[in-house]
């Protein structure tokens, strides 16, 4: 009897995952108009209002488990994968009015000034935030309905996705339900969490791309992968570190062989002059993102220098991320709320006490001289990456660590994706476990209010962590007995 109802639901697989979407999207819809996380929307205004937003939520939520069909798995797995995105959907939601400061003092702002002046006045604003990221702020809060409502909504409906593109690319690989476990797992990241349901970052979205733009250029449709890395990358300037880990390996295009058999689709490689000018796609694509905010009046050498600014720029106020830059002594927010960097330090003049002073103009020399050393030490570590010559999930988390690490301008949204990769190398390559699981606690201690002072780690303890385990990744310090041992 129940092999006979797994071949009737496996063979109305897409009935049955459209059945389940639209009875899960209703259940959903009920409970937010009756007690659920929408029923107190504290800024949505008129009733009217809650009930568009509440519509809204509901087509995300559906679209979401739509996406869930066209993975080739059972229906069994297909229905489980829909009921975890559901669960983390609600819990998502249940942040919904939570205002984190990063989003009051450094988003909210500039969104209000977009309000009144659209985009021409992008060129006015001093942040670590590329153009192209500003105007993707400015398109998701238009509308009757509170801003920060818009932009979570949006960021929830990117984590969720991608946190599914990677389980499907982990079901591709391996059978089993690792790709449920993965989905699962990742769905419930702290780091998620904060960054998408609490700050609204619209990082997420870059991350989503950057995860199509690897399925892509793994299948062999390199100029498609470079054009959607190339959107990701003008988002995100932090995926520029992540070229070489990109293009290592993945020198290959999609073909069709014709024989007796039929077409037949087979990877070719590429030669070293076509691989070059499929990467020269997304640097193009990264310059035509920012057309639309100079077009309605942003100026154009802003917004080119907008893209090299958020790979080099000073580091954010209190961000709490595990970097180089963070043995630095931090100051609080009250005390230097333009700079907040460095405590004052009586050492370094004792004869002026010239503390604002030194920790602004020199200290942001200081930085910019620090930006070349990353970049050397990134170069450093890449190389001796890639002479590794590791594959799958652990180069990705090996290069994507290296890449933010070097990298001074990041908050902890920016940690998203590798923490959702170190749960897939958790899951199904035991070689990384052990520094997935560190790199997994250090980011997770700063996944709170760093500028309050209210988080488990010190950035300079998280970096000594993610350094440990990038030792380990690159085979500096030997793990292997340990497997060995079991």
């Amino acid at each position: 009897m129940k092999q006979t109802l797994n071949q009737l639901l496996n063979r109305h697989r897409v009935l049955c995952g459209i059945a389940v979407a639209l009875l899960l999207s209703s259940l959903t819809f009920v409970y937010n108009l009756t007690t659920g996380p929408l029923v107190n929307l504290n800024d949505i205004g008129s009733w009217s209002n809650r009930l568009l937003f509440t519509a809204l939520s509901a087509i995300v939520h559906i679209s979401l488990l739509l996406l869930v069909i066209p993975f080739k798995i059972t229906s069994g797995k297909m229905v489980i994968r829909q009921l975890a995105l559901t669960f983390a959907f609600l819990i998502f939601l249940l942040a919904i009015n939570q205002k984190t400061f990063a989003y009051t003092t450094q988003v909210q702002p500039m969104i209000r000034q977009m309000d009144s002046g659209g985009l021409s006045v992008i060129g006015t604003f001093d942040t670590n935030l590329s153009v192209p990221m500003l105007t993707l702020y400015y398109m998701f809060t238009r509308g009757p309905i509170y801003d920060m409502y818009l932009a979570k909504l949006f960021a929830i409906a990117c984590y969720e996705f991608l946190c599914l593109c990677v389980a499907g690319v982990i079901g591709e690989q391996h059978d089993g339900w690792a790709a449920e476990a993965v989905l699962c797992l990742s769905l419930i990241l702290p780091q998620g969490f904060l960054s998408a349901a609490c700050a609204a970052q619209m990082d997420v979205f870059a991350f989503l791309l950057a995860v199509l733009s690897w399925k892509a250029i793994m299948q062999g449709n390199r100029k498609v992968g470079y054009a959607v890395f190339g959107v990701a990358a003008a988002l995100c300037g932090a995926f520029w570190f992540c070229l070489p880990v990109l293009e290592f390996g993945n020198g290959y295009t999609k073909a069709i062989r014709h024989d007796q058999d039929g077409p037949t689709a087979i990877l070719t490689a590429e030669k070293l002059p076509d691989r070059l000018r499929q990467i020269c796609i997304a640097p193009a694509v990264a310059i035509l993102c920012c057309l639309p905010a100079v077009i309605f009046g942003c100026p154009a050498g802003t917004a080119l220098g907008s893209l090299l600014r958020c790979v080099s720029a000073l580091p954010v106020a209190g961000a709490g991320v595990p970097s180089l830059v963070s043995y630095l002594p931090r100051a609080l927010v009250e005390e230097m709320p333009q700079y907040a960097f460095l405590r004052p330090i009586a050492e370094l003049d004792t004869v002026t006490w010239a503390a604002e002073n030194y920790m602004g103009h020199h200290f942001e020399i200081l930085m910019h001289g620090l930006s070349f050393a990353n970049l050397a030490v990134y170069m450093g570590l890449m190389v001796y990456a890639v002479l590794k010559n590791e594959h799958g999930v652990h180069r990705w988390i090996t290069g994507l660590l290296i890449a933010l690490m070097c990298m001074t301008s990041l908050d902890m949204s920016a940690w998203m994706l590798i923490c959702i990769l170190c749960i897939a190398g958790i899951v199904i390559e035991p070689r990384v476990r052990i520094p997935a699981a560190l790199l997994l606690f250090a980011t997770a201690g700063g996944s709170a209010y760093p500028v309050a002072g209210e988080v488990m780690l010190s950035p300079a303890l998280q970096n000594t962590l993610c350094l440990i385990a990038l030792g380990m990744l690159l085979g500096i310090f030997d793990v292997h007995w340990i497997e060995e041992r079991k």
